[in-house]
């Protein structure tokens, strides 16, 4: 072992080193550290150029001889003159085939420029005027940074297949690592107990991992495996694979960086968990001496030595910091004492700095080492947009790009003033939002005003194709919506709120919300209606609700809120120029509010004389219906607090015009036309009469939450892939189709006359409505599935729970 070890530090240490002027790619180096420990920065820093590009940067910039390349978010290319800060050519080889959201970081080697698109192209071009060398279309949306190493590029694509290119644009190898990897079954079975729930670790996955590399091994990841290849004559050799590392429930492998005989790998897992690993370069065992706290989300740790970029455990009140594994102890860092600090982007570390850039649009620069009880340098941007680019050091100076489509270079003899925008175009749709069947939307969290998780179009059939994957750099607890105009909005546990075009996944707008606390703890669903988002952002010590503009993002108004249950992913509702939210008052009962929905003025509320979660709720475009409840097993009598409680209200007036005790659901309403849904947790499902509340039938299946209404039939789901079709006129099964899968989910299934579409994590399953055929399913997504898809204008859209990428597919033309 002793002899492997001294081998491979000799390999290391005789990787070709950069120029200190020059940072060639993504993190620096094709290990990834992120280490500049040759560049010093003389604060304070100013504004030494701010280049306006046509549109906004999501990748890190390089810079190469004088000459500086970045990419933007639709795949344009630029070449900028370090010294004159000119653009000096720009071009866009995937021309109207572009789609958004680049996050293919490039590189530069021997006069060639290398990036990956959302298109799935690998592009290559001349670094002298630009010209296209080679277009090498991969068919699947590159998302990861290129990386160059051994006289080659590799990568790796959401089709899970490692790929390494000479660097003329030929293929030298393909590891297609589900077909070239089996685990074996002693391993399999040592490790089965402490798997378990919630499945699919021996199934494909979509891939879209970081690839270093170090002498010549490599260090990759995909689903739920993180393991490394060396690099042979021939074929590469796999060394070691990692399966669910951290076992069920436990963070599945993103982006790893390399540093010694140390892989630091960041990762993601259910429910807003974030890890970190430290593995043997060697053999691929977990270190006892590991990394103490957490990453962000889709970002690749920077590290020196044994020393690696590192956040606190909680989203409340974070650090950013420099630990050291060995010694286990924080070398300087930045932290807030009152606020949360929002990143999507890779830290760099200077010699005595570490530099982060943040979704408040803001570049800070605190002090390690020496430095750790220096004031922290802040850089705010002019336009208040974010920032996810991952700043880059050269010869003292620091380049980022943003999201308000400029590039910053700053400097300690920066003299420039910033300039703010007024004329941004960037959150204008670039796209007429075209439609591959007729134009809708999916409005709020289960599509409709009803909740019924149906779309009226047969004509989006299996087979799918994925027209597009983005990263998202966040948790999903609630699914997407879409508007028929072309929109696609999001929201991370995080509370990034981010509208893309659905037609290529550019980004229009994004913001974090609130600005200035405490990370909060859970989101709620969203709602889009007559321009205007309405953003739940409820918290136990104080929440907030927004409304935004649609055109820009900007805050229309917002009022105060409590808290409400993480699991319970319900929109506001909207009915007579009235918008409503369900929400708990920190120490008081639950209750529906209803405002203005264009002033935000509050005209009405009403209580719920229950102890338990904030109430879900429907409309019929008249009257409101909510619901709220616990089960018998969960729930403490409090007074003469009731259990449960459902309610009708007038939209307008407030007015209670129907209320009951004694039937009640403990999750959404569901209405459609004059029937009400209510589901009992233990119970059942109970269908009454929505003006009356008299009882029709009690059917349906006990412990689910999730329903959809279908044409004329209703397909239940709990805490599992499988999902439950029952006749909607009396609640009896229909002989037991299976419109779901094996592997865990916890939202319902989506549906059309004809189609199912259930998630898993095992993958998105379609199936036929009737028979509950098969027709079609998809890679899978580890660590988790969890919240519904959405179907608008002919597409699928959907965003992982815990791998933090947003997917759309569409149906596969037909010849």
């Amino acid at each position: 072992m002793k002899l492997i070890t001294l081998i491979f530090i000799l390999e290391i240490l005789f990787i070709p080193a950069t120029f200190a002027q020059d940072w060639s790619q993504f993190m620096r180096d094709s290990s990834h550290t992120g280490n500049a420990e040759d560049e010093s920065l003389q604060l304070p820093l100013g504004l030494v150029s701010q280049i306006k590009l046509d549109d906004a940067v999501l990748t890190s910039p390089v810079i190469v001889s004088g000459n500086i390349y970045v990419v933007d978010q639709m795949g344009t290319a630029y070449c900028i003159n370090a010294k004159t800060f000119k653009i000096t050519w720009k071009k866009s080889p995937d021309k109207d085939k572009a789609m958004g959201s680049n996050t293919s970081s490039p590189c530069v080697f021997k006069e060639r420029i290398y990036y990956g698109t959302t298109a799935g192209n690998l592009q290559i071009l001349n670094t002298k005027d630009g010209s296209l060398i080679k277009t090498v279309k991969i068919g699947s949306p590159i998302i990861s940074a290129i990386t160059h190493a051994n006289g080659a590029i590799y990568f790796q694509a959401m089709d899970s297949k490692l790929r390494c290119f000479d660097l003329n644009g030929n293929e030298k190898w393909q590891w297609d690592h589900y077909k070239s990897y089996k685990e074996p079954a002693e391993t399999t079975k040592k490790n089965a107990r402490g798997r378990g729930h919630p499945g699919s670790y021996d199934l494909p996955h979509y891939g879209g991992g970081e690839v270093s590399v170090a002498g010549k091994r490599i260090i990759t990841s995909m689903g739920w495996d993180i393991f490394c290849l060396e690099e042979t004559s021939k074929e590469p050799k796999l060394i070691w694979c990692r399966r669910a590392p951290q076992g069920r429930d436990g963070a599945a492998p993103m982006s790893s960086s390399i540093s010694g005989d140390w892989v630091y790998t960041a990762g993601m897992g259910a429910d807003g968990r974030l890890q970190q690993m430290r593995f043997s370069l060697i053999d691929g065992v977990r270190s006892k001496k590991g990394v103490k706290c957490v990453p962000y989300p889709w970002v690749t740790p920077a590290v020196r030595g044994t020393a690696v970029t590192t956040r606190s455990l909680s989203y409340l009140k974070d650090g950013i910091g420099l630990y050291d594994c060995e010694t286990k102890k924080y070398l300087g860092g930045w932290k807030h004492k009152t606020m949360a600090t929002p990143i999507a982007s890779s830290h760099t570390l200077a010699k005595e700095h570490i530099l982060l850039t943040t979704l408040n649009g803001e570049f800070i620069a605190a002090g390690i080492g020496t430095k750790s009880k220096e004031k922290p340098f802040r850089f705010l941007t002019p336009n208040g947009k974010g920032i996810s680019s991952s700043p880059i050091i050269s010869n003292g100076q620091v380049l980022f790009g943003c999201d308000d489509g400029y590039l910053y270079i700053l400097g300690p003899n920066g003299k420039q003033t910033p300039v703010k925008d007024h004329k941004l175009t960037i959150s204008n749709r670039k796209s007429a939002g075209t439609s591959t069947t007729k134009k809708y939307g999916w409005t709020s969290a289960l599509a409709n005003p009803g909740n019924t998780c149906f779309i009226d179009d047969s004509t989006v059939e299996p087979k799918l194709k994925l027209r597009w994957a983005v990263r998202g750099f966040g948790h999903f607890k609630t699914p997407c919506i879409a508007t028929k105009e072309g929109d696609l909005i999001s929201i991370t546990l995080q509370r990034t709120v981010t509208c893309r075009e659905q037609e290529s996944g550019r980004i229009r707008w994004r913001r974090r919300l609130p600005i200035g606390t405490p990370q909060l703890t859970n989101s709620s669903g969203l709602l889009v209606a007559n321009n205007l988002l309405y953003v739940p952002c409820p918290a136990k010590n104080g929440g907030k609700f927004f409304c935004l503009d649609m055109k820009d993002g900007s805050e229309v108004w917002s009022v105060a809120i409590g808290s409400k249950g993480i699991w319970n992913r319900a929109s506001p509702v909207i009915a007579e120029g009235v918008v409503t939210f369900s929400h708990i008052p920190l120490g008081r009962i639950p209750r529906v509010e209803g405002w203005d929905a264009k002033t935000g003025k509050q005209l009405w509320q009403v209580k719920f004389n229950v102890n338990s979660d904030a109430p879900g709720g429907s409309t019929d475009g008249k009257v409101f219906y909510y619901s709220s409840g616990r089960e018998k097993w969960g729930w403490k009598p409090k007074g003469d607090m009731k259990r449960g409680e459902v309610m009708s209200i007038d939209a307008k007036s407030g007015k209670v015009l129907m209320s009951s005790v004694d039937l009640f659901g403990t999750g959404n309403t569901f209405i459609r036309g004059n029937n009400l849904y209510l589901q009992e947790h233990a119970k059942g499902l109970h269908c009454i009469n929505a003006k009356t509340f008299k009882p029709i039938w009690k059917g349906g299946s006990t412990h689910v939450k999730h329903f959809s209404l279908g044409s004329d039939f209703i397909v239940t789901r709990g805490y599992g892939g499988r999902a439950i079709n029952f006749k909607i006129l009396d609640g009896k099964a229909t002989g037991g189709a299976q419109l779901g899968g094996a592997t865990h989910s916890c939202g319902p299934v989506s549906l059309t006359p004809k189609y199912s579409f259930a998630i898993t994590v095992g993958g998105l399953i379609v199936r036929e409505i009737g028979t509950g055929k098969l027709l079609w399913q998809s890679p899978g997504f580890a660590p988790r599935g969890c919240v519904n898809p959405s179907i608008s204008n002919g597409r699928v859209f959907w965003p992982s729970a815990a791998s933090g990428v947003i997917f759309c597919w569409e149906p596969i033309e037909k010849k």
